[in-house]
């Protein structure tokens, strides 16, 4: 797997599948729409892990999965292609599959 932001791109692919607008969504876990934008767009690292759970539980998916790749793309990038490996049960089935769609 490439290093490229794939946080963002799965968290927009996901609000939209549910039917959540960025408004909607930003409520769900408090905070504004501008801060989800920003993730969404990549302009904005992946929340904490605290925020990506609610933010998981909102969107319906495992938090586990959704904290690792946000983890994943904050580390440095000599240890992501490592961590990737080490956890690629947690990466693989149906939130793998996202993950390619959205390449």
């Amino acid at each position: 797997m490439s290093s490229k932001r794939r946080f963002g791109p799965l968290v927009r692919k996901l609000r939209r599948e549910r039917g959540l607008s960025l408004v909607a969504l930003a409520r769900k876990i408090g905070t504004g729409k501008g801060y989800i934008s920003g993730i969404e767009s990549g302009s904005v690292p992946p929340p904490s892990a605290k925020m990506t759970a609610k933010m998981a539980q909102a969107l319906a998916v495992d938090p586990v999965r959704m904290v690792l790749l946000g983890w994943i793309e904050k580390a440095p990038k000599l240890i992501q292609g490592i961590v990737r490996k080490r956890f690629s049960d947690l990466l693989d089935a149906k939130f793998d599959q996202d993950l390619r769609e959205i390449r």
